[in-house]
């Protein structure tokens, strides 16, 4: 069981990290931030979690866009590092707006693989070795129980 959140969180990790490496190679154009908040969910254990969300509009080939995506990858921190992301894109600030060449209503406002893609990469993995060094043992273990008991009959 370990094993399969290991390699459901590495899986996370590699999607997270290729949306984000899709996105170097998006044209860009300039845009205007027309609102910022912050998203709240319960995390995990209780905890709270918080989302930058930060909505911008631009043009592609004369057509009006409206996006709230920050990067490639959805990610979520502390308060104060949700805030800082807000902080940074003051609404009617001008910012540039990466888009995608295929579907010009999918942005983001920074481009490139973010180092969260990375940690879920190493968590899965962590847990994935975890997973697998456990059903070794209780294989070696069931294995000397059969010993055993195959020893008891033959004598």
């Amino acid at each position: 069981m370990i094993k399969g959140f290991g390699v459901a969180f590495a899986a996370f990790g590699i999607l997270f990290a290729y949306q984000g490496c899709r996105t170097v190679s998006w044209p860009s154009v300039s845009g205007r931030v027309v609102s910022t908040r912050i998203d709240e969910a319960l995390g995990s254990k209780g905890s709270t979690t918080y989302r930058p969300v930060i909505t911008y509009r631009y043009v592609v080939d004369g057509v009006e866009h409206t996006s709230d995506r920050l990067s490639g990858a959805v990610i979520t921190h502390g308060r104060s590092w949700a805030q800082g992301r807000c902080d940074a894109y003051p609404v009617g600030s001008e910012v540039t707006v990466y888009y995608n060449p295929r579907d010009p209503a999918k942005a983001v406002l920074e481009s490139g693989m973010q180092w969260s893609s990375l940690l879920f990469v190493a968590i899965g993995a962590g847990l994935f070795a975890a997973g697998h060094a456990s059903t070794r043992r209780k294989q070696r273990e069931w294995e000397e129980k059969v010993a055993r008991i195959r020893s008891r009959h033959d004598d």
